[in-house]
């Protein structure tokens, strides 16, 4: 049994599912805490404190994380990682001071509107924390690329474990709501700190920045921020349009069932951080097979993975939605169970952007979300305005889904790439645990 448990934790899809498992708990803890120990209206500006801080960060995420990990993974030019990783590190260190600059002088006088709304929050707070966050963030982004998950989990864990205990703190004596944000930064800052001295990625000399990678980078940027940003506005369009449109009562059951489903989303993503790298080197290193053996098994082994959880929460849906809102919302039920189905058709549509973006065709990918994501939106509308049912979007929602999947066919085969749905039927999910084998 401790062998087994052994294999299973050296494995690196595991790592990076545990690890963002663990993170997402915290999440919800701090979560649940703070709704229930701030007024609404300060729970309020925490999240558009949040939620704003995590947008902004898809800019320097998209520009440089995306292209580090695609250029950087399986070289073995230490000259040409050095020289990658430097121009990398400058280009977000720019980025970081350009954006925390352009917040900062949005509250000069006569030009900030909004230090009596919810914002003002976000916009004292932000420019420190977009600055002391960048060397921790940046050092993630790497670990992904070398695929350093107990890595990654060791510096998630040290920074949301820190602020877990301040909010546990917070919870039982309830301290001012601006101490809040100075707990978040500090805790971001102390791991960043800790980074700088202790990683031997901070000991590169960044004088070797190169404008070939300058233009590579910002080139591949532009597309993966791109890219980022429209998958996130993907998830959260229907909400939004929903309560634009219908009333707050169906947003929160929208809501409740959409939450639910994040366990979907949760895997897929832990995965593709492990995949991502692996397929950005098979195709840098030009091993053709590999590349489509590894998409293969990951996408057959997960497809099958959701088949298993997508027979048990759609039988348990009425027990799960009791558990998570308690038994005045039932009617999410059958929204959750609609959404379900869909989940049929996220591992090829994910995956293939995946694939997508390590051949370095970005702009399909991009181009890809921005279509499903205007579909989705004017498909929202219509739905709501010819048959004012929450149910319709979530059926829209699913058809999103299966033309993620069919335009990840059409592209990946445009671009090169021979996968069928045939090839992906026929291949036996045998070893998907030893998939760290391949490549």
């Amino acid at each position: 049994m401790s062998r087994i448990f052994s294999t299973l934790f050296q494995n690196k899809n595991f790592q990076s599912v545990y690890g963002n498992l663990l993170v997402a708990c915290l999440g919800l803890l701090n979560f649940s805490l703070l709704a229930r120990s701030l007024t609404k209206e300060e729970f309020g500006h925490w999240v558009i404190f949040i939620s704003g801080s995590t947008m902004l960060e898809m800019i320097r995420a998209g520009i440089v994380q995306t292209p580090l990990i695609k250029f950087t993974s399986g070289i073995q030019n230490q000259r040409f990682k050095c020289e990658f990783i430097s121009t990398g590190f400058i280009i977000g260190l720019g980025i970081t001071m350009l954006i925390s600059g352009l917040v900062l002088i949005s509250q000069l006088p006569g030009i900030n509107t909004q230090t009596g709304s919810g914002y003002g929050l976000f916009l004292k707070w932000f420019p420190l924390l977009f600055l002391v966050s960048f060397p921790r963030n940046f050092y993630l982004w790497n670990a992904q690329g070398e695929r350093n998950f107990v890595g990654i989990f060791k510096s998630q864990f040290a920074t949301f474990g820190l602020f877990s205990g301040y909010v546990i703190a917070h919870y039982l004596k309830s301290y001012p709501v601006h101490f809040l944000p100075i707990a978040y930064i500090t805790s971001q800052g102390i791991n960043s700190i800790w980074l700088l001295f202790s990683s031997n990625l901070f000991r590169i000399k960044y004088r070797y920045f190169s404008k070939k990678h300058l233009h590579s980078i910002l080139n591949y940027g532009k597309f993966s921020m791109g890219t980022m940003i429209g998958g996130n506005l993907l998830k959260t369009a229907d909400t939004l349009i929903i309560g634009l449109i219908m009333n707050a009562s169906s947003v929160a059951v929208f809501s409740i069932a959409l939450r639910l489903t994040e366990v979907f989303d949760l895997l897929i993503r832990s995965l593709a951080n492990n995949l991502f790298p692996q397929l950005s080197a098979a195709a840098n290193q030009k091993k053709a097979h590999t590349f489509h053996l590894t998409f293969k098994k990951y996408t057959v082994g997960v497809t099958l993975i959701f088949i298993l959880i997508m027979f048990f929460t759609f039988y348990f849906a009425e027990v799960l939605i009791a558990i998570v809102a308690g038994s005045g919302y039932f009617e999410a039920v059958f929204i959750f169970r609609i959404l379900v189905c869909g989940c049929l058709f996220i591992p090829f549509y994910r995956f293939s952007g995946v694939a997508l973006d390590a051949i370095n065709k970005p702009a399909y990918n991009f181009y890809r979300i921005l279509f499903l994501l205007s579909f989705n939106v004017l498909g929202d509308f219509l739905v709501l305005l010819f048959f004012q049912e929450v149910w319709c979007v979530a059926m829209l929602t699913v058809f999103v889904f299966f033309l993620g999947m069919l335009s990840g066919m059409v592209l990946t085969k445009r671009a090169g790439l021979n996968i069928s749905l045939r090839d992906l039927i026929k291949y036996p999910v045998v070893n998907f645990l030893r998939i760290n084998k391949v490549g």
